[in-house]
């Protein structure tokens, strides 16, 4: 797990190492590579705090011990991985979006969930969006009067979300998370 974690760009290897600590993955710590059995990969996939997330970083971590030759072969066939419990997702609806503005507090959080909302960009790009991005050659956005509007509120120089701008990804995706649970959403 240890040299799995090291691989990739850092927000994938903070990721990673949280995955890794998590209560399912205890089972493996206390195993060697080389004593890995299909029994120790179900028994962190049953674990009762196991999740879709679980699943991905096993499934991972196998085949990243297989790749390096840690393990001379596969410890469970491809048939044998357990199918994803997929969570289905559904956009927020405009009452939505507009009961998580209004209960905002917080005007540049405010602002930068209208953002979201009028731009259907991602988090991380409307967040580090500059007055500079606003007229850039390969943009290709409609601004609608109410988007034209909030642009009007926002900085004219620099970032357009100077705090937003600095947070981490998984602070502004728990924070989101956490407003749309209070609202029960």
């Amino acid at each position: 797990m240890e040299h799995y974690v090291k691989s990739g760009v850092e927000s994938t290897k903070d990721r990673k190492e949280r995955a890794f600590r998590s209560k399912p993955f205890a089972i493996l710590r206390k195993t060697k590579v080389v004593d890995t059995e299909a029994d120790h990969l179900f028994a962190v996939l049953d674990h009762k705090k196991g999740r879709d997330s679980t699943h991905h970083y096993l499934k991972r971590l196998h085949n990243f011990a297989l790749h390096l030759g840690w393990l001379l072969s596969s410890v469970m066939a491809e048939a044998a991985w357990p199918s994803i419990r997929r969570q289905s997702f559904v956009a927020l609806t405009a009452a939505e979006h507009q009961r998580i503005v209004d209960r905002e507090l917080n005007e540049e959080r405010r602002q930068f969930y209208e953002m979201l909302w009028h731009t259907s960009g991602a988090h991380s790009d409307i967040a580090n969006l500059t007055s500079d991005d606003e007229n850039a050659e390969l943009t290709c956005l409609c601004i609608g009067p109410q988007l034209r509007e909030l642009l009007s509120r926002l900085p004219t120089e620099g970032p357009f979300l100077t705090k937003t701008s600095i947070e981490k990804p998984k602070h502004r995706s728990s924070e989101f998370s956490r407003r749309c649970k209070v609202l029960v959403i």
